[in-house]
């Protein structure tokens, strides 16, 4: 994996920054970071999140634990209409063909009868990924659902819900 050259692409938003002992690593996705982890889980690493790049280049940089690489997050969106619920699964889908997710985002448009209203489109990804995956939605113009909730507790309550998956997609980073 090389690093990336030109740090002003606002591609590089939401990605990732490992610093080795001898070596940094820019523009990860977070699927090459846990691949890390993966390949290397005893060497001591610095994982940045690339949070913000200033007009001189410069990278403002968050912190992120190892270990919050293992962890998911999601954004549901509910709707009263299976229609309505089932357009906003479609319209992700091909936004996301014109503008790229800062990860791999598991979508699933599912039946939950426990919730109000019961028709849902969640996506999952990486907790790391949060901010970068709500920020990308929220530049490709997408408007949630009635409803809109999203955080590891509300992913949790959407698995314990036994929810009925009606179609599901992956979408990945280009």
């Amino acid at each position: 994996m090389n690093s990336l050259g030109n740090t002003n692409s606002p591609r590089l938003l939401g990605r990732f920054l490992v610093k080795f002992q001898d070596a940094t690593q820019t523009g990860l996705t977070a699927e090459q970071v846990i691949e890390i982890l993966e390949e290397k889980p005893t060497e001591t690493l610095e994982i940045f999140r690339i949070h913000r790049i200033v007009p001189n280049g410069r990278m403002e940089l968050v912190g992120v634990a190892p270990a919050a690489f293992d962890q998911r997050d999601c954004l549901l969106f509910s709707r009263h209409r299976v229609k309505a619920a089932r357009e906003d699964f479609d319209t992700i889908i091909q936004l996301s063909k014109g503008s790229p997710p800062p990860c791999r985002i598991q979508i699933q448009f599912s039946h939950v009868k426990q919730f109000d209203p019961t028709h849902v489109v969640v996506l999952i990804f990486p907790a790391p990924c949060s901010e970068a995956v709500g920020q990308w939605l929220a530049a490709t113009g997408f408007h949630p659902g009635d409803h809109a909730d999203g955080s590891p507790a509300v992913l949790t309550s959407y698995e314990n819900a036994d929810p009925q998956i009606v179609k599901q997609h992956i979408v990945t980073v280009a």
